[in-house]
Parts: structure tokens; sequence; C-alpha cells
């Protein structure tokens, strides 16, 4: 009999010994389960939170269409033909001028196209004095401004320029000048050139 106690007492602690402790049964869940996102929570049981219904709900922008641009002014033809005619015509002078002193300064190699230089020289002179005359009518908005001065200047060097467009209309006929042509060819691009110099400051320059 006590022999039997002696065996059961050994039983008992060899059980309590090899007994888990609570703590050793829970090891496995030490780390807490995460909790349910606000949208989980929001949701019904058993469903996820959807994304495209979480955006039906926020207002979506008002498309704005842009306003149609206005339908260009028509063309007034007679106002585009006939205003400002001296910004029109002094770019004859100009070009017809500058390209008969061009032949003239090569005449050594070119003494067949004498005849169009004095050809070119004439038509040139009649538009230099076409752009005197209008260019008179364009001045008056320039009166008592700052600009009055350098379009006096202007009006002068263009009066000297047709001057001379019409001496060498005759001096390509003389022949005692033909020697002198070339020189005269440099004084002509000189003065055409500050002319156009000029009339581009009035039109264009901030004075």
């Amino acid at each position: 009999m006590r022999l039997r106690s002696t065996a059961l007492i050994i039983v008992a602690v060899v059980a309590a010994v090899a007994a888990p402790t609570p703590a050793a049964a829970h090891k496995g869940h030490a780390h807490a389960s995460p909790s349910p996102s606000a949208a989980a929570v929001a949701s019904p049981a058993g469903t996820a939170a959807s994304p495209v219904a979480a955006s039906a709900t926020s207002p979506s922008p008002v498309a704005v269409s842009p306003a149609p641009a206005p339908a260009p002014a028509p063309l007034d033809w007679h106002a585009a033909l006939f205003e400002h005619m001296h910004n029109k015509i002094v770019h004859f002078p100009i070009a017809l001028g500058l390209a008969a002193a061009v032949i003239l300064l090569g005449r050594a190699r070119w003494a067949a196209y004498q005849p169009v230089a004095g050809a070119l020289l004439a038509v040139a002179a009649v538009f230099g004095l076409a752009a005197y005359l209008t260019g008179g009518a364009q001045a008056a908005p320039f009166m008592n401004t700052p600009t009055a001065a350098l379009v006096g200047q202007h009006a002068t060097q263009g009066t000297l320029t047709v001057i001379l467009l019409v001496a060498g209309a005759v001096l390509t006929h003389v022949r005692a000048a033909q020697r002198w042509l070339w020189l005269y060819a440099l004084f002509l691009i000189l003065a055409v050139s500050f002319t156009g110099l000029l009339g581009g400051l009035v039109a264009h320059g901030e004075m």
C-alpha cells in the first residue's frame, strides 16, 4: 500500500512538470491579430469595401467646354490697297535703285546691261517721286511729337534720293559720265540705304 502511494505521488509530480503552463499554451498567439480597417468595419459582414463603390459617392468634376472663337472680321480691300500708300510704294525705288547700282558697279563685266540700269533708274525715280508725295500725307500724325524731327530728316533725305535717281537715269546716257558711273553707284547705295533706315526708324522705332 505504501509502495502504491509512492508511485502515485511520482506520477503526479511528473504529470505536473510535463503539463504546459497557460503562458506556454498561448505562445502561438503572442502577437495580436490585426484590427479590421475602417472600410472593412463599415462594409457589411462577409463583404469587402469596393473602391468603385467608394469613388461613386465622391462628386465628379463638371466638364466646361471652351467658348467658341469669334469669327474673323471681313477684310477691307479698299483700306488694304489704298491706305498707307507710302509704305507700299517706297519699296520699289529701294529695290530698283539698288539693282541698278549693282549693275553699274559691274559695268566692266556687264556693259551690255547698262541700258537696263538706266531703265531701272528711270522707273525708280518715278516711284521715288510717288513715295515722296504720299509720304507727306502720312507725316501729319507725327507732327508735335518727339518723332517729328526724324520725319523731317527722312523727308529731306528722300528728296535727295529722288534727285539722285533722276540724275542717274540721265547720266547713263551721257558719254562723258560713263567712267564715273561706279562712283555714282556707290553714292546711290548709301543714299537709298540711309533713307530706308530713317524710314524704318519712323515706322518701327521707339522714340
